[in-house]
């Protein structure tokens, strides 16, 4: 029995994938387009200068001129959105703390001291586990949160418990309370880009970078190259000096320099405060390539899933509520952000009388509804708390934000409580709007991506992708795409996401064909070779799909995603000793459980001792002790040496975290039947 075992636990996985399993959803921090299953489509040619080498020239060189500004900013909590730890420890930070996760069981003591932050994870079951981790840099300003990052090897991911200063506590992290993703949520280009200032990505890789990363927010990322600028006045003299056109401004508190359309202004902020749901690059672009005076939507397109009355406030999704406000689309777009903001003030100096001053620029008291008595609440309470109220985040219960959808009514308890921006497996309603003033409601104003089938249509792929499964998304992007390659026969980008769409529908050939066009056109395009290597599963043609998943592993051999794959379809085709050396160099760059799973199950079958592969077990389930892939391979390995008793225990852990697990269900049956002869 345990060696047909063996042998069914090996040759369970490589099978026809169904439409869901072809291209594997993931839940991210946020929904753009770096954080899909193996990264970003273009990930492979996102810039490895990252951003302008201007970063060189730091905030303390713009102080020896505009030093009043520069201590404000410092102040301010964008010029410390990212940061090593080394830095320096808030005092309020500093003890211990437990924090529980209700839903999985996990625990973590969160340690804090002046030598560092350490988060170590227990587990609630029967299992003795302990995991910890180190963090490297902080994320958030303090303000609302502070999330500890850690980086091993490079890859940087987010740790399970953040820091919320309306608590004044740790608590699980934004998102982790609907998943709990332990210690291996992606830091991706696109959270960097809005929260430090320069980073070296390396692409195809969601979130390995060189490090470190560079500190906060500088001057450059909102008023353009600042070595030109110092460059002018360095060479200017007493004498009268031309305007200054080396650097950007937003408003008129500086004088003789580029001036910001209104759009511009905006979305200089906008690049970091509209969050999607769904964010779709432009060819050739990346999260880090915008600068001032740049059209945000000459580099990226933003969706929203489409809850119609029901919409979600997010933790960075100021912007986009803004965006579709009666206050900006009647004053035709000149509204703009830093009327209302200073960004190099922290909010906290402005009290309410500022911001109600600014309606003032617009409303007259008169335009209030309320009279009498009425009124004089509505003066004393001001604008902002009934117009711009309050409300909780749909990322978690311990953030708040100001909604800047400026409605015209206060809304009632019931619709500003929290809505979950969560879409239900399948949804056959789902649908997405632009996050731009009209979407597709108002056709004569909608955002010109609405109507390109192959924007729109790389969109739902992405849908799928990052909040799926989505079949009916992926069924409605075929729809659009192939409408798109017909209008335009050489898109090769919509071939690509056709070609994605299609296997992630189970219909491999036609992605074969789509991708296959793609690699000959660009061969150096490693997320094509990625899911073309799928649809080649999806089709049974595993041969192919292992030469191009080597290939992958030989050309960026610290891209973590054709690992687990390669070396399954090699244990399937009976090369235990090739998946040994596959998974061996998948945990030189990144310990993962299932690798070390995989690894024992190859040790085994090339006639590797007993206890070699129960030691290399032990080491997947001290990673993640709910592994139920680790349990059946140990349940075999106990098998071969005669234990029932404790492969009976692991098949019976098997279903406690997979019950609907065939193969568990099958062995206990037998067991239970050699028991009764």
């Amino acid at each position: 029995m345990a060696a047909l075992l063996l042998v069914a636990i090996v040759v369970a996985r490589p099978r026809r994938r169904s439409a869901v399993e072809a291209l594997p959803p993931i839940e991210p921090p946020h929904s753009d387009r770096d954080r899909i299953p193996g990264g970003a489509a273009n990930a492979d040619i996102v810039s490895q200068t990252a951003v302008s080498s201007a970063a060189s020239i730091d905030n303390q060189v713009c102080a020896e001129c505009h030093a009043e500004i520069v201590a404000d900013y410092r102040r301010n909590g964008m010029s410390h959105t990212w940061r090593t730890v080394s830095t320096g420890i808030a005092p309020e930070l500093k003890g211990e703390s437990q924090v529980a996760d209700l839903v999985s069981g996990y625990r973590y003591l969160v340690s804090v001291s002046n030598s560092g932050i350490e988060q170590i994870e227990t587990s609630g079951d029967d299992v003795k586990h302990e995991l910890r981790r180190s963090a490297e840099y902080l994320v958030g300003s303090g303000k609302n949160a502070i999330a500890p990052v850690t980086a091993e090897h490079g890859y940087l991911t987010q740790m399970p418990a953040a820091w919320f200063s309306r608590d004044h506590a740790w608590r699980m992290n934004p998102g982790f309370e609907l998943q709990n993703h332990r210690f291996d949520r992606p830091i991706t280009p696109g959270c960097i880009a809005c929260h430090g200032t320069e980073a070296i990505h390396e692409p195809p890789t969601p979130n390995r970078f060189q490090e470190p990363v560079v500190d906060g927010i500088a001057c450059h990322r909102c008023h353009g190259p600042t070595e030109q600028h110092v460059a002018f006045w360095t060479a200017a003299t007493d004498a009268k000096v031309p305007p200054d056109l080396t650097i950007a401004k937003q408003d008129e508190s500086l004088s003789e320099t580029i001036s910001l359309t209104p759009g511009q202004s905006n979305d200089l902020c906008l690049q970091c405060h509209l969050q999607g749901d769904v964010t779709v690059y432009e060819p050739d672009t990346n999260p880090f390539e915008f600068h001032a005076g740049d059209r945000l939507r000459d580099h990226r397109h933003d969706f929203l899933v489409d809850l119609g009355e029901q919409s979600a406030l997010g933790v960075a999704s100021h912007g986009a509520r803004m965006l579709q406000s009666r206050c900006y689309t009647a004053s035709s777009g000149e509204l703009t952000c830093v009327l209302c903001h200073d960004p190099h003030k922290p909010s906290g100096d402005f009290d309410a009388d500022h911001y109600d001053s600014k309606c003032a620029t617009c409303h007259t008291p008169q335009s209030c509804n309320r009279i009498g008595a009425a009124r004089e609440t509505a003066a004393a309470t001001g604008c902002v708390a009934c117009h711009m109220p309050q409300r909780a985040s749909q990322e978690g219960i311990h953030l708040v934000f100001t909604d800047h959808a400026m409605v015209r009514h206060k809304p009632s308890p019931d619709a500003a409580a929290r809505v979950p921006n969560v879409l239900a497996p399948n949804a056959a309603q789902a649908r997405l709007v632009s996050a731009w003033p009209g979407g597709e409601r108002d056709p004569a104003t909608r955002d010109p991506a609405t109507r390109d089938p192959a924007t729109l249509g790389a969109a739902y792929v992405l849908l799928h992708e990052t909040m799926g499964p989505q079949i009916p998304t992926l069924e409605r992007a075929v729809e659009l795409l192939s409408e798109a390659i017909r209008q335009n026969p050489a898109d090769s980008e919509s071939r690509f996401w056709l070609g994605s769409a299609y296997a992630g529908l189970g219909r491999g050939q036609e992605g074969i064909l789509l991708l296959t066009d793609v690699l000959i056109d660009q061969p150096e395009r490693h997320p094509a070779r990625f899911r073309l290597a799928i649809a080649y599963e999806v089709i049974g043609d595993y041969a192919t799909a292992i030469t191009h998943y080597q290939q992958l592993v030989d050309t960026v051999p610290s891209w973590i995603e054709p690992y687990p794959r390669l070396a399954q379809l090699y244990l399937a085709q009976q090369k235990p000793d090739l998946a040994e050396r596959v998974l061996k160099q998948q945990l030189s760059h990144h310990q993962d459980a299932l690798a070390h799973a995989q690894l024992a199950l190859a040790i085994r079958m090339r006639g590797g001792s007993h206890r070699a592969a129960m030691s290399t077990l032990a080491e997947a389930l001290r990673l993640d002790p709910r592994l139920p892939t680790a349990y059946m391979h140990r349940a075999a390995l106990w098998l071969l040496v005669e234990q029932r008793g404790r492969a009976k225990e692991d098949f019976e852990r098997v279903l406690r975290f997979d019950p609907e697990n065939q193969q568990a269900k099958q062995a206990l049956r037998a067991l239970a039947a050699d028991a009764d002869r």
